[in-house]
């Protein structure tokens, strides 16, 4: 069965940021773990809204929310590798992680977003930690693995 098209904000790292990380994921052995189940690095990404039918009315309601947003650059940190979700190849997740739960930057501008999309009469998201996703479908629970050297993305677009 074919996934139904979905529309979400996200910030996408750069490419240098995505050959860190990449060299990072590399150096614990694991990547190759995931086989088929590993994401391109140029679609990793942090969410920072909840997922909208991908419908007309709602393009332009997102499109509108999202060219009212005004945020200041931030810094996030990547320093481990682990896993949320319980069933192995189906929703099981692998990312890479943040010791802090907590990024003020980006809290603020998921609150500034969640702001823009109201005025759009769009539901408000949540629930978005500092984290990059590499796989919806991992072979197994991930044990946290730290990277040794944290990977430090400023956010400015």
């Amino acid at each position: 069965m074919a996934s139904e098209s979905r529309l979400l904000f996200m910030i996408l790292p750069p490419a240098e940021i995505r050959e860190a990380l990449s060299a990072a994921f590399e150096r614990t052995g694991l990547m190759s773990e995931l086989g088929d189940a590993l994401f391109a690095p140029t679609n990793w990404h942090q969410s920072v809204s909840d997922r909208y039918a991908d419908i007309a009315a709602n393009r332009e309601r997102l499109r509108d929310a999202g060219a009212a947003v005004r945020a200041a650059p931030f810094l996030m940190s990547f320093e481990r590798l682990g896993s949320r979700g319980k069933t192995a190849g189906v929703d099981l997740h692998w990312e890479f992680q943040s010791r802090r739960k907590k990024v003020d930057g980006l809290i603020q501008l998921i609150d500034t977003l969640n702001a823009r999309l109201a005025e759009q009469q769009m539901d408000a998201g949540g629930g978005h930690t500092p984290h990059i996703t590499v796989s919806y479908r991992a072979p197994r629970v991930l044990e946290t693995t730290e990277l040794g050297t944290p990977v430090l993305w400023r956010v400015e677009d």
